[in-house]
């Protein structure tokens, strides 16, 4: 008699792009023989994203993270729950609320008590290593507290900065972009899709995830100039770094209030260590190899950079901080 399939429950799963990722990468372990049965948990079961993943056999369920009754809901039957949380409604900038802050923390509590009470045996939380906000440091503490209550463990994940901002959230346009580091930082980073695929992994063996208990993870580790030279090399066309100066201040005064920080974090908790990375997870791409398949031959515009920084870098990072700024002054 073939043993019955282990329920995932991925919050987030539909639409978020990280739980989604991690919904691609279960559904890929499933095709390789894992027997796993996925739920993907939304706000709205109605969304077009819905059907090709029902289509693919997975559960779709509507539930709130900030309703604890609809996750008990959800949770019925779960071997095992990712945990998703985000101060941004659809994970997106443009729709956070002012509540965004203060509501990811209940987020993280109302779907670990959930799990607790739904006696879910294996737990992973999706955090992060930069764009720090209190809040995931707070999520991460309920759950650690909590962590024996769980009776196979928990596995927190971090990733560092994700590769694929590049081009997305940090516009390369007209041969150049911009961040508020400086030329000769070091940026830790890691793609979307490795960060799907480990934590997935975490599902198949959780002994082995819960002894680690935390991963820093992270992929390859540039300065904004190595960067530029990479994007120069894959797309055969000039790519330049120039440090945004205009909004340092403001960046400065938003790291101070820990709400938002864009460069890579000092303390060294967060820190990944690249090569234990690579030893564990050898397919773990670099930069280099991320970009031969993300941009290669792209063709980002005539180089027109400004000598201090570009308007379209200048511009995003602005909205980035003030509304990080607006964030914080409405949740406090």
């Amino acid at each position: 008699m073939s043993e019955t399939p282990k329920m995932i429950a991925v919050v987030g799963g539909v639409s978020g792009t990280q739980p989604h990722s991690v919904v691609e990468a279960l559904l890929a372990l499933q095709k390789d023989g894992h027997n796993f049965k996925i739920r993907a948990i939304t706000r709205n079961a109605y969304k077009d994203e819905t059907k090709s993943l029902s289509d693919q056999g997975i559960e779709i369920f509507e539930a709130d993270s900030l309703n604890k009754q609809s996750l008990l809901e959800a949770f019925k039957g779960c071997w095992g729950v990712f945990g998703y949380t985000s101060p941004f409604l659809d994970g997106k900038l443009t729709k956070a609320n002012e509540n965004s802050l203060r509501n990811e923390v209940q987020q993280g509590i109302n779907i670990i008590d959930a799990a607790i009470e739904c006696n879910v045996s294996f737990f992973v939380y999706g955090s992060t290593a930069v764009l720090r906000f209190d809040t995931k440091n707070e999520v991460e503490k309920y759950l650690l507290k909590n962590k024996n209550l769980f009776k196979e463990g928990i596995c927190i994940i971090r990733p560092v900065w994700f590769m694929d901002n590049f081009n997305t959230i940090i516009p390369i346009k007209n041969g150049c972009f911009s961040l508020p580091i400086s030329n000769n930082r070091k940026i830790q980073l890691v793609s979307f899709n490795d960060t799907a695929k480990i934590t997935a992994l975490a599902f198949t063996n959780p002994q082995k995830y819960s002894s680690m208990q935390i991963i820093n993870l992270a992929g390859d580790e540039l300065t904004p100039d190595e960067i530029s030279q990479i994007l120069s090399r894959q797309t055969k066309n000039k790519v330049e770094y120039h440090e945004t100066k205009f909004y340092n201040r403001l960046f400065n005064y938003i790291k101070k209030q820990n709400i938002f920080i864009f460069q890579q974090p000092q303390n060294k908790e967060y820190e990944s260590n690249i090569k234990e990375c690579r030893e564990l997870y050898p397919y773990i791409q670099t930069f280099e190899h991320y970009s031969k398949t993300h941009f290669n031959n792209k063709n980002f515009g005539e180089n027109k950079c400004m000598n201090n920084t570009t308007i379209l870098g200048t511009i995003g990072c602005a909205i980035i901080g003030i509304g990080s700024w607006y964030l914080y002054q409405h949740s406090h």
